[in-house]
């Protein structure tokens, strides 16, 4: 392994606890996140296999 790019070995770590949580079932429901306006509004978005912010 590349031990002088870090960043792609974090990036396979994540990839890998990724595919846990798809193999869990989390493939077939889609996250669905709230992201809050400046005017207290909540504007709903959904996405696979993203984290909320």
């Amino acid at each position: 392994m590349n031990k002088k790019n870090p960043v792609l070995k974090n990036a396979q770590k994540l990839g890998r606890e990724q595919q846990k949580s798809i193999v869990g079932g989390g493939i077939n429901r889609p996250k669905y996140c709230c992201e809050w306006n400046d005017d207290g509004s909540c504007r709903i978005w959904t996405c696979g296999n993203c984290v909320c912010p």
